[in-house]
C-alpha cells in the first residue's frame, strides 16, 4: 500500500501529460508552473496571454497533486489505526482530484488496494 502510494505521488506532480492548452495548443506535459511564469514574462502578445493562463492552470493542476498526495498519506495513517471509514474517504478525495483530469489513475489503484486490504484486515 505504501508503495502505490509512493508511485501514485511520484507519477503526479504537475501536468504530467499531453496537453492541447488554449488557443495555442500549448503542450504543458512537464512543464511546472514556475517555468511556464518566465515563458510568459519573455514572450509578448497572444503568446504571452496564453502562457500565463497556463500559469494559473498549472498551479492548479500541481496544488491538487499536491493535496492529493497529503490525502493519502492521511489515508494511511488512518488505516494504519484502523479506522478504515475515515481512510477510505481520505483516499476518495485524492482519488477525486485526479480524476478532474481525466489521465491518471494512480490514486485509483491505491483505493483499490486499500479496500482488497481492508477486506483481508477485517477477517482477522
Amino acid at each position: 500500500m505504501r508503495q502505490l502510494i509512493h508511485a501514485a505521488q511520484a507519477h503526479w506532480q504537475g501536468c504530467d501529460w499531453p496537453t492541447r492548452f488554449g488557443p495555442r495548443n500549448l503542450d504543458l506535459a512537464g512543464i511546472r508552473s514556475r517555468q511556464a511564469k518566465l515563458a510568459a514574462k519573455a514572450t509578448r502578445g497572444e503568446e504571452a496571454t496564453g502562457w500565463a493562463e497556463a500559469v494559473a492552470w498549472l498551479a492548479e493542476v500541481e496544488n491538487d497533486a499536491a493535496q492529493a498526495a497529503g490525502l493519502a498519506e492521511r489515508a494511511f495513517c488512518e488505516a494504519e489505526l484502523a479506522k478504515w471509514v475515515a481512510a477510505s474517504d481520505l483516499l476518495q478525495q485524492a482519488e477525486s482530484l485526479e480524476a478532474k483530469y481525466g489521465q491518471l489513475d494512480g490514486y485509483q489503484q491505491v483505493r483499490e488496494a486499500f479496500q482488497r486490504w481492508f477486506a483481508s484486515n477485517s477477517q482477522l
